[in-house]
């Protein structure tokens, strides 16, 4: 719907979207300083905060979304996918039942509701959609030892690290 949603921290996710379109607009690649926030002095908070959340909102603004819809465009897509990438993993592991069962039940999660309805935080959310993806290229890596799933494999770890580094902190001695 229209409008934007109550949270804890959409609104300050969607500002520093704005910062980060701001950044580019003026060459600032890759962006560090973000000029507009702080009350108008600036702060370097991108020297230290996860990017890719910015950089997906900041490209789907590209095609014309306000910055409120491209953070839930990315966030319904980091909800929905996730458990759609934990079922393709699960079934090489487990029953199709199974597989779906865990996927629901991961959809629904307490946690994850929270991070979508209460605190707003979409690049907790798109982590989520990584920890599948770097267990289905270890698992190919593992079976067939091919640079490209070795290589994709590696590819997804780094994008989880840019989606959310305390999260990816946090996974892995995983």
């Amino acid at each position: 719907h229209s409008g934007f949603y109550l949270s804890h921290d959409g609104f300050a996710h969607v500002a520093r979207a704005a910062a980060y379109f701001k950044s580019f607009s003026s060459l600032q690649i890759p962006p560090r300083w973000a000029a507009s926030l702080n009350s108008g002095y600036g702060t370097p908070i991108f020297i230290f905060f996860y990017p890719l959340p910015g950089y997906l909102t900041d490209f789907i603004h590209l095609f014309g979304f306000s910055f409120e819809n491209a953070f839930k465009i990315v966030s319904g897509f980091a909800f929905l996918s996730s458990p759609a990438f934990l079922f393709i993993w699960l079934k090489k592991h487990a029953s199709e039942k199974t597989a779906f069962i865990a996927s629901l039940a991961y959809l629904v999660l307490p946690y994850r509701l929270l991070d979508l309805y209460v605190r707003g935080d979409y690049a907790e959310l798109l982590s989520f959609v990584f920890i599948p993806l770097v267990f289905i290229y270890m698992d190919k890596s593992l079976e067939n030892g091919s640079a490209r799933d070795i290589v994709l494999g590696e590819l997804f770890y780094g994008l989880f690290i840019m989606a959310h580094n305390g999260i990816a902190l946090i996974f892995s001695p995983i």
